[in-house]
């Protein structure tokens, strides 16, 4: 097994997002023993004071730790080349695109957005997002016109 991209080809790939300073980067290990069809590769993650719950619970054993995580995890070693080129083709331009509509979210939740491999790149959408509240005094009242 041997990760699919490192952290500078990364950091070329995501140079214009607003967060790239604020983002912890991580190479994780968690699915090494065991090595489904498909498998988690890289995610991006939003994460603000709210619990990760979603069915991939068991991609999630650590705890939490930075506002912004990008997680990449490695692939088999036969696997590297072409997983590498579709992270740059694929996940990074849909990363990039997602950190840059969420620059300014300030809700409580979590929001990932994670691509596993069979294959190609699969894209998973995983969200917990709280709508942001608004004080009563100011909600706009539809009755007045």
């Amino acid at each position: 097994m041997s990760y699919p991209i490192g952290a500078e080809a990364l950091s070329q790939g995501l140079h214009s997002v607003p967060q790239l300073r604020e983002i912890a980067l991580h190479f994780y290990t968690e699915h090494l023993a065991r090595c489904p069809a498909n498998w988690e590769v890289i995610r991006i993650e939003f994460l603000n004071g709210e619990p990760v719950t979603h069915r991939d619970v068991d991609l999630r054993r650590r705890p939490e730790r930075s506002r912004w995580e990008l997680i990449v995890q490695p692939v088999p070693r036969k696997e590297r080349h072409l997983t590498r080129g579709q992270i740059r083709e694929f996940a990074l331009p849909r990363i990039a695109r997602w950190l840059e509509e969420r620059a300014k979210v300030g809700a409580k939740g979590n929001d990932i957005l994670a691509f596993f491999y069979a294959g190609d790149l699969v894209e998973r959408r995983l969200s917990n997002m709280c709508p942001p509240r608004i004080p009563p005094k100011r909600c706009p009242d539809a009755t007045k016109r």
